[in-house]
C-alpha cells in the first residue's frame, strides 16, 4: 500500500493525461474511469484507463472532467479551458452526479493551487441559480465562503456576487 492518492490531470496543450504519484510515497498504481467530456454543450462519458504516468490522449473536448463518479481513489485536476468552458456548461448540467465530481474536482483543483478564487467563485455564480439540490448548494457554498473568499482579491465583491446569486434562487 501506498500513502497519498495519485493527481489525475489533462494537459490540453501536450495532448496528455498525467498520473503524478505523492511526492514522498511514490507508486506504479493504474486508474480506471469514467472520464466526461462536454463538445458543444452535450456531455459524453468515456471510459480511460491510466497505466503510465503520462498517456496520449487525442480527443479535444470543450470540457473534461477526470473521474466525476469517482471510480477510482485519485485527486483530480480541472484544466484553465475546462473551468472556464463549465461557468456555460455547468448550469444546463442535468445530471446531479456529474455537478457533484465537477465540484469535487474544483475543490482539489482550488487545494493544489490549480484555480484561482476568481475561477471558483464565477462557477459557483453561474451554477447556484440552476441547482436543484439545496445539499449541493449548502455544501459547496459554505466551502467557498470558508476557504475560496478568504484567498479572494477581492472578498467583499466575491462574497457579494454569491450572496445576489443565492438571492436570484428565492426572488
Amino acid at each position: 500500500r501506498t500513502a497519498g492518492p495519485d493527481t489525475l490531470a489533462w494537459d490540453r496543450a501536450e495532448r496528455t493525461l498525467r498520473r503524478t504519484p505523492p511526492a514522498h510515497h511514490p507508486a506504479q498504481r493504474a486508474h480506471t474511469f469514467r472520464a466526461a467530456l462536454a463538445t458543444q454543450g452535450t456531455w459524453q462519458t468515456r471510459t480511460l484507463t491510466l497505466d503510465a504516468d503520462l498517456t496520449p490522449w487525442s480527443e479535444h473536448p470543450d470540457a473534461l472532467v477526470l473521474d466525476p463518479y469517482e471510480d477510482t481513489w485519485a485527486a483530480t485536476i480541472v484544466d484553465p479551458t475546462s473551468l472556464s468552458t463549465l461557468v456555460e456548461l455547468l448550469p444546463r448540467t442535468e445530471d446531479a452526479a456529474l455537478r457533484a465530481g465537477v465540484w469535487n474536482s474544483v475543490r482539489t483543483s482550488f487545494h493544489q493551487a490549480r484555480a484561482t478564487p476568481a475561477q471558483v467563485t464565477d462557477l459557483l455564480v453561474a451554477a447556484i441559480p440552476a441547482e436543484d439540490n439545496d445539499e449541493a448548494i449548502r455544501s459547496t457554498v459554505s466551502w467557498a465562503l470558508r476557504n475560496v473568499i478568504a484567498l479572494s482579491e477581492d472578498s467583499v465583491r466575491d462574497e457579494s456576487s454569491i450572496h445576489h446569486a443565492l438571492s436570484s434562487r428565492v426572488g
